[in-house]
């Protein structure tokens, strides 16, 4: 990308959310584990490298003022709903 003119690329949020393949499922966080359908630590971290080396910075985009709707399991099965997060610690009473 660095010699095809980029300066950086934008990156959706990389923690754990619902399931679904529509762009905002990501952005319905259920914990704070850095796994997406993108991948793991490992994905994110060769992606970052790989784009440091080609000169292209990471601009990531962060959800951290809201938390999934609903009730379920992340794509992780991280329980969620009824406004609780036992993936973060929060509960109905925080």
């Amino acid at each position: 990308l660095g010699p095809k003119g980029y300066d950086a690329v934008q990156v959706s949020p990389p923690q754990e959310h619902i399931p679904g393949s529509q762009w905002w499922t990501r952005y319905q966080p259920v914990s704070y584990q850095l796994h997406s359908r993108s991948g793991g630590p490992a994905a994110f971290h060769n992606m970052t490298r790989r784009c440091t080396a080609a000169g292209v910075g990471v601009i990531v985009d962060a959800v951290i003022n809201h938390m999934a709707g609903g009730s379920g399991r992340g794509i992780l099965g991280t329980p969620f709903g009824a406004r609780s997060y036992p993936g973060v610690g929060y509960s109905p009473s925080s």
